[in-house]
């Protein structure tokens, strides 16, 4: 046997090795992305949904790592005072970086749409109630998206 023939057929035992190891990896992280993106065991196939709000002072830890905001609905629900909550791109409210300011009206509510991009955070993401009572929902959007 020739050596060019010795060397292509180690090349090629080498490339399908490599290529099983990845095809491999690849289902280990698709089985946890799955694992990930479910709620209640059922599939999400949209936005994740993250339930916020309550009175003043009140900060909600969304998440805890890196991810992008696609919407939220949000509500005043005192119906006499103003509301103010902040979405904070950091580990907590204190030490991040503000992306969305939200001033309500009085019995107020607002849906704001970001998506299918979204407004990208890096550290982690907190909703601060800065003033008044809000409750609603600030929707994630999934790596596959």
């Amino acid at each position: 046997m020739s050596r060019e023939h010795t060397n292509a057929a180690a090349d090629r035992a080498a490339l399908e090795a490599y290529l099983e190891a990845h095809r491999a990896g690849n289902e280990y992280l698709l089985a946890g992305m799955r694992q990930l993106f479910t709620k209640n065991s059922q599939p999400l196939l949209g936005a994740e949904p993250f339930p916020v709000g309550t009175n003043s002072n009140a900060k909600v830890k969304l998440a805890t790592v890196g991810g992008r905001i696609v919407g939220f609905a949000l509500k005043e629900t005192t119906g006499i005072a103003t509301a103010e909550i902040d979405l904070i791109d950091g580990k907590n409210a204190n030490d991040g970086d503000l992306l969305i300011p939200i001033t309500l009206a009085p019995g107020e509510s607002v849906r704001d749409w970001y998506g299918p991009a979204g407004v990208s955070f890096v550290a982690g993401l907190v909703a601060s109630v800065v003033s008044g009572s809000v409750t609603g929902t600030v929707w994630l959007g999934r790596i596959d998206s």
